[in-house]
């Protein structure tokens, strides 16, 4: 629901009334109806956090739900408002969520896990149970992020996005065409197999931009599975 932030008020009011009537919810219209004071500004940095701590408080009180069991349920009857039928302006948001997924790059991708990583620091008192670990003890943030600027490794290809893998698989599963005119089979069998990864790492970015804020770290699936697919049929040719 994060993209809400970016809406303009009257275009996000006229949403969340359409949501609102996607559910018989008491617990979730309410929900809702907190969503349209939770955005004082047109800000993209929305604190979901301290809006759910809030909601939480105003739902269900501390110590008539201390396991938070009725609490997430709620949220995910309210989420489901939002994806049938999904509505044009959370439509969007997924559109612009998958192209910014094809523009990943692996570097950005391992920056990310650092930066998660990295997160521990400025929220030590809400992680307590973390400080023992080896990753965080006596460290600091600084250092964390240190680990991925000294190693070259970590920051290349610096340009090679994953669209640019995209438009070289496309190309490799095209001269499999060629090859199909004198081993049809066995170039069929492969090329189904190729297409059938690649596609199925699409669809799993896809399903994440429905269902979360996009994190680089998503793509992982999408990138691993189109480079067994771009090898598989780069060796095939090979072999052939």
């Amino acid at each position: 629901m994060k993209f809400l932030a970016g809406l303009p008020v009257e275009k996000r009011n006229q949403l969340l009334d359409k949501v609102a009537k996607n559910t018989d919810s008491a617990d979730v219209k309410k929900l809702i109806s907190l969503l349209r004071d939770a955005f004082p500004d047109q800000t993209p940095n929305w604190d979901v956090t301290v809006f759910k701590k809030k909601a939480e408080e105003s739902l269900f009180p501390r110590q008539t739900d201390p396991r938070e069991e009725k609490f997430y349920p709620v949220l995910n009857r309210t989420a489901q408002t939002f994806l049938y039928p999904p509505e044009k302006p959370f439509l969007s948001a997924v559109v612009i969520d998958f192209k910014r997924s094809q523009e990943v790059t692996i570097p950005s991708v391992v920056r990310q896990l650092f930066v998660a990583t990295a997160f521990y620091f400025s929220h030590s008192e809400i992680m307590p149970d973390w400080a023992s670990l080896r990753t965080f003890r006596d460290k600091s943030s600084a250092e964390v992020m240190d680990i991925f600027k000294k190693h070259p490794y970590f920051q290349h290809p610096k340009n090679f996005s994953y669209g640019v893998l995209l438009f070289l698989w496309c190309v490799n599963l095209a001269l499999l065409g060629v090859l199909a005119m004198t081993r049809k089979e066995e170039v069929a069998a492969v090329t189904s197999y190729a297409a059938a990864l690649t596609l199925f790492g699409l669809f799993m970015m896809l399903a994440n931009c429905f269902l979360t804020v996009f994190q680089p770290r998503f793509t992982l699936p999408m990138w691993e599975l189109t480079i067994i697919s771009f090898n598989r049929a780069l060796l095939f040719q090979c072999g052939s």
